[in-house]
């Protein structure tokens, strides 16, 4: 979601773009494209950006919830492998973006939509980590160009904290259900702790997953991305 990047967007002091009809950011060599919420939205505007910006390196972010007790809100996960839960297929980063947090590994399970419950929620496999709804898809994209990638996701909710009811205010694009959610603190006071407690864990994970990204692009060192009419991105 936009949202996701205008953190990193302000602190590279990139300029606001569209492309491929999609919210971005360009400038100091990268491309930021919010590619919008789950797998299939995920995918095809990635493959459609990659096609025209014609990228040396790929690199996704945002936020993911957190499913091993081990992580918490605010920390960064640089997973070992991405699963598509969809498919079953299994990408592993080509390159390591951030070599020194490489070590949090773990996998990253892409879902089709959000998951409540923890880890036995969702038919996720034993030693999931975390879940996000759209790195796997961005990966196929990327590896299907022969286009290195990696992923680095800000941690916004561990167990407890998204509730079934809670879940159920999320729209497929990720926002809130404003209507729903009123009616559901009405119904049930104890969630608005939860809700609150998930706004602002969402932001935490967003400047963590922010900073790491911003300490990172130094070590890249990324050319000036492209399109590939030869022009620059606009």
């Amino acid at each position: 979601m936009p949202r996701e990047l205008r953190r990193l967007a302000r602190a590279r002091r990139l300029r606001a773009v569209r492309v491929c009809g999609r919210p971005a950011w360009c400038g100091d060599g990268l491309v930021a494209v919010a590619l919008g919420v789950g797998p299939a939205r995920a995918g095809t505007s990635a493959s459609a950006v990659l096609d025209e910006v014609v990228p040396s390196r790929v690199l996704v972010t945002g936020v993911a919830g957190g499913i091993d007790p081990r992580l918490h809100v605010g920390d960064v996960l640089v997973p070992a492998a991405v699963l598509d839960l969809r498919t079953g297929r299994t990408f592993v980063p080509p390159i390591a973006a951030h070599p020194s947090s490489r070590s949090s590994g773990g996998l990253l399970v892409t879902v089709e939509r959000v998951v409540a419950g923890g880890a036995g929620a969702g038919g996720l496999p034993p030693g999931t980590a975390a879940v996000d709804m759209e790195s796997a898809a961005v990966a196929a994209a990327a590896e299907e160009r022969g286009i290195p990638w990696d992923v680095v996701r800000g941690i916004s909710d561990t167990e407890g904290t998204l509730t079934p009811e809670v879940a159920g205010i999320l729209r497929a694009d990720g926002s809130a259900d404003l209507r729903r959610a009123a009616g559901l603190v009405a119904r049930r006071p104890l969630d608005a702790w939860h809700l609150l407690r998930l706004g602002v864990g969402s932001a935490r994970a967003l400047r963590a997953a922010a900073a790491a990204v911003e300490a990172g692009l130094g070590a890249w060192a990324p050319p000036e991305a492209h399109r590939a009419d030869g022009h620059e991105p606009g």
